[in-house]
C-alpha cells in the first residue's frame, strides 16, 4: 500500500494500477490483484491505508497547550504536508477528488475525517477556545485550503500570511 500511495501522490489517479503497484513494490506480477481483485477494492484499500497512516500520526501527536502552540503545530503540519510529506498529501487530495464520484471512497474518507475532527475538537477545547467542534472544522478547512494552494500554486513563501490566517480563524489575531 505504501507503493500505491507513492504512485498516486507522484503520478495521479490514472497511474494507480495493479501492475504498476506490483512493479513499484518489487512484487511478482499479479500480487496486488490477488489482494484487491477490482479497481474499486484497490481504491478502497489505498484509502483505508492512508486514513490509518494519518490517524497514527495524529494519535501520536502531543496536544498543544496554548493557542500559540496550536498555531505553531498547525504551521509545522502545513510545512510537513507540503514539504517532506508532499506525495502523501497529493495522494490524499487525489482521493478527495475521486470521492466526488465514488461513494465507497467518500465513506472511508468520511470515517477517517470523523476521527480527525474529534481529535481536533478535543485539541481546540484543551487550549480553551469556545465552540470546539465548529472551531476545529473551521481550522481544518483553513489548513486544507492553505495546503491545496501551496501544492497547486506554490506559496511556501507565504508562511506569515498562513499564520495570520490561522490566528484569525482561531480568534487570536495577536
Amino acid at each position: 500500500m505504501d507503493a500505491a500511495v507513492e504512485l498516486l501522490g507522484s503520478h495521479g489517479l490514472r497511474a494507480l494500477t495493479h501492475r504498476r503497484i506490483d512493479v513499484a513494490a518489487g512484487l511478482p506480477q499479479g500480487s496486488t490483484s490477488n489482494h484487491f481483485r477490482t479497481r474499486a477494492q484497490l481504491l478502497q484499500g489505498v484509502v483505508e491505508h492512508l486514513v490509518a497512516m494519518e490517524q497514527t500520526v495524529f494519535d501520536a501527536e502531543e496536544r498543544p497547550q496554548s493557542i500559540d502552540g496550536l498555531v505553531d503545530a498547525l504551521c509545522a503540519f502545513i510545512d510537513l504536508a507540503t514539504g517532506a510529506q508532499r506525495t502523501v498529501t497529493a495522494a490524499r487530495l487525489a482521493l478527495f477528488v475521486e470521492a466526488i464520484h465514488d461513494h465507497q471512497v467518500r465513506e472511508v474518507l468520511a470515517r477517517g475525517r470523523e476521527h480527525m475532527e474529534e481529535w481536533a475538537a478535543e485539541t481546540v477545547q484543551s487550549v480553551g477556545l469556545p465552540e470546539p467542534v465548529i472551531t476545529a472544522r473551521r481550522v481544518m478547512w483553513q489548513v486544507e485550503g492553505i495546503i491545496l494552494h501551496r501544492l497547486a500554486l506554490g506559496g511556501e513563501h507565504l508562511s506569515a500570511e498562513a499564520e495570520a490566517s490561522l490566528r484569525a480563524c482561531l480568534g487570536s489575531d495577536d
